[in-house]
Order: structure tokens, then sequence, then C-alpha cells
């Protein structure tokens, strides 16, 4: 029989490059600016809810109620409004990049199918002999 654990370093040895370079590649890409612009939104929305002590309340209840929203200030005074404004950015930030990613996104399905193949014979273009292989190259 064979051994679980030999058959489980083998996995790694097949896979685990391929995977750890996926990650690296992954790590140290460089992001679209759709994409930093969604970053950078999300995390001011984040941080202007974090810092300013807002605090929110999402219910979700059945089908005989209403959702509610609702967002409350515990701090006062100035820190209060810009929070707000932080996050009003950051969903300006996070719409922007939103939309500009689906720009893009449209942009590179319609590049990819202006794509094409062209195919040249070889025959047509030079004075060649048209004679097929000969016999032991056939089937190799």
């Amino acid at each position: 029989m064979a051994d679980p654990e030999a058959e489980d370093m083998s996995f790694w040895r097949k896979h685990g490059d391929r995977f750890f370079d996926g990650l690296i590649t992954y790590i140290f890409r460089t992001p679209s600016w759709p994409s930093r612009s969604l970053r950078a939104g999300v995390t001011l929305i984040v941080a202007g809810l974090g810092v300013g002590g807002l605090a929110g309340d999402l219910s979700w209840i059945d089908a005989d109620r209403v959702m509610r929203l609702a967002v409350q200030a515990d701090g006062g005074g100035l820190s209060v409004y810009w929070s707000q404004i932080t996050v009003f950015f950051g969903i300006l930030l996070a719409a922007a990049g939103a939309i500009l990613g689906v720009i893009d996104h449209i942009a590179d399905m319609r590049h990819l199918r202006k794509q094409s193949v062209v195919v040249l014979e070889h025959r047509g273009l030079h004075q060649t002999v048209d004679t097929p292989l000969p016999l032991p190259y056939r089937n190799a």
C-alpha cells in the first residue's frame, strides 16, 4: 500500500510552488485605479464610522416589517461633522470605483471580442512542392 504521508508530500511538491507563486503575484501586483478607489472609499467609510463615534443599526426582520437603518452619533461638535464628511467622501470614492470598474470591464470585453486570429496558408504564398510527407513521418 502507498504511504499517505508520501502522497501528501507529493501533492505539496506538485501544487505548492504554483500556489505560493500565485500568492506572491497577487500580493505584489499593481492594482487598477478602480480597485484603488474602491479600497480607499471603504477605508474612509470604516474610518469615519469608527473614529467619529457613529454607530449604525441595521434591522432585517420578516416580510411583515420594514427594514430599518439608523445611524447615531455618540460624540458631539466638530468630530461628528468630520466623520460624516469622511463617510460621505468614502461613499463617493467607493461609488466612483465601482462605476470605473464596470466601465473597465466593459472595455475589456469589447477588446476581447475584437481580437481575431488570422491564418495564412503557406502554400499560397511561396512556390513549394505540394507532396505529402514520406511514410515514416506520417504517423509519428
